[in-house]
Order: C-alpha cells, then sequence, then structure tokens
C-alpha cells in the first residue's frame, strides 16, 4: 500500500498542470542583427532560430507547459547576442587570410525570454547569458557550437523558470 501512494505522489508531482503557451519564433534583437548583416552573415540565423526554439520547447514540455498555437499566454524569445567559436562561412569568405581550422575563439549567446499575456503586456522576463570562457574548455567544430550550448543552459533554465511560475 505504501509503493502506491509514493507512485501516486511521484505520477503527480511530474505531471503538474500548466496553462496553454503559445512559443513565438525567437528574434534578433537589433545590435543581434548588425553582428549577422555585418560579419557573420545571415545565412545561419534560421537554422539558429529554429535550434533555440525546439530546445525551449522540449523544456517547457518537461516543466509541463502545454504548448498551443491559439493560447492567449505567449513567450517572446530574443536573441541579444551570439558569438560563433569558430569563422562562419561569410567570415571565412571575407577574410580568406584566415585558417577555418586553426581559427577559434570563446562563444556563446545572450538571451532574453518575457512572458507575455493575451494583450501582448509583460507578464515576467528572464535575462540569461553563457560564454565559454577559456579556449581549452571549448570542443567546438562548428561555428555555433558554443552558441548551440547556450541555447541548451538557457533552455533548462527557462523550463526551470517557467515551472515555477505555473
Amino acid at each position: 500500500m505504501r509503493w502506491l501512494i509514493v507512485a501516486f505522489a511521484l505520477f503527480s508531482a511530474s505531471t503538474a498542470y500548466a496553462a496553454p503557451l503559445k512559443v513565438l519564433t525567437p528574434v534578433l534583437s537589433a545590435e543581434a542583427q548588425a553582428a549577422f548583416d555585418k560579419d557573420y552573415g545571415v545565412r545561419d540565423v534560421p537554422q539558429l532560430q529554429r535550434s533555440l526554439q525546439s530546445r525551449v520547447e522540449r523544456q517547457l514540455i518537461r516543466a509541463g507547459a502545454e504548448l498551443n498555437d491559439t493560447s492567449g499566454t505567449s513567450l517572446k524569445i530574443t536573441l541579444l547576442e551570439a558569438r560563433p567559436s569558430r569563422l562562419t562561412f561569410e567570415q571565412q569568405k571575407n577574410r580568406t587570410s584566415l585558417d577555418y581550422a586553426l581559427s577559434s575563439s570563446l562563444g556563446g549567446a545572450g538571451m532574453r525570454a518575457e512572458l507575455l499575456d493575451a494583450s501582448g503586456s509583460v507578464i515576467d522576463t528572464l535575462d540569461f547569458s553563457w560564454y565559454e570562457y577559456d579556449l581549452r574548455f571549448s570542443l567546438a567544430v562548428t561555428p555555433w557550437y558554443d552558441t548551440e550550448r547556450a541555447f541548451t543552459f538557457f533552455a533548462i533554465k527557462l523550463g526551470k523558470w517557467y515551472g515555477a511560475r505555473a
């Protein structure tokens, strides 16, 4: 009988109900858009947006959110800054003197999440940034490796943040 009570308590805790939520496609801040336009190239932007959105949605589902495109409550994610770990295609094209295999840098990203009500008013905000701090720890083999890691860390934190509010 005791195991039944424990199983019910665990099941109840893991299936907490949260209000329906719509996750909007991530947008770039003016500064981030300028960096992509000027230096990184806009070729990778749609892929980064999809990656960020899918990681966030996965963590929100784990936190108990019911994702619904017709919901009044929405989550707006803004990519404030993104730094590549390796040369992007555009950088390599414009700077032929740099070697793709030997050129690496400290990548990462800064993001903001805004929880909006049905009228578009901000309910709450979460700011997050993560950047690799030492080249020895960066295992970057792609230009956006550390940025993708920042997306993962942001999504985990966002899931906990949303779960605490639901």
